[in-house]
């Protein structure tokens, strides 16, 4: 099948075109003009959600880690105590985009942040189900 012309479709909407905020032969920023996320797009990678959104603050933890499982209770302490000045709505939303990741996939989380110590799809995934869980603990402790 042919590729369409164009910037690719939001990954979430499915049928919205992204607009193009920056785009080099390195690297493409583009946005949703529906849902306002974000996304990046590196020579020869995947479209991924950009810097700056829930899961690429939640993963920027384990860039260094081998594994990155053990450092779930850790992350999550350290997100809880940065959600702390954010209005309950905020860190609502932080949590529901992890878990919206985890429900529905739709992109390699992998490829969202280089790390220096590779992990695999499952172990970054299952690192962000803890996450997404002890958060949301504390949300409605």
């Amino acid at each position: 099948m042919a590729e369409i012309a164009g910037p690719p479709l939001c990954l979430r909407c499915k049928t919205v075109r992204l607009d193009v905020l920056h785009s080099d032969a390195e690297i493409a920023f583009l946005a949703c003009p529906s849902c306002q996320r974000e996304y990046t797009r590196r020579a020869g990678g995947a479209l991924v959600e950009r810097w700056r959104g829930p899961l690429s603050i939640a993963l920027y933890g384990v860039i260094f880690a081998e594994d990155a499982i053990p450092h779930a209770e850790r992350l999550a302490e350290q997100l809880a105590q940065l959600a702390s000045s954010w209005d309950p709505a905020t860190l609502e939303l932080f949590i529901s985009e992890i878990e919206l990741e985890l429900a529905d996939p739709i992109q390699a989380v992998t490829e969202i942040l280089p790390m220096a110590a590779p992990k695999t799809e499952e172990n970054l995934r299952e690192f962000l189900r803890l996450v997404a869980v002890r958060l949301r603990e504390r949300l409605v402790n």
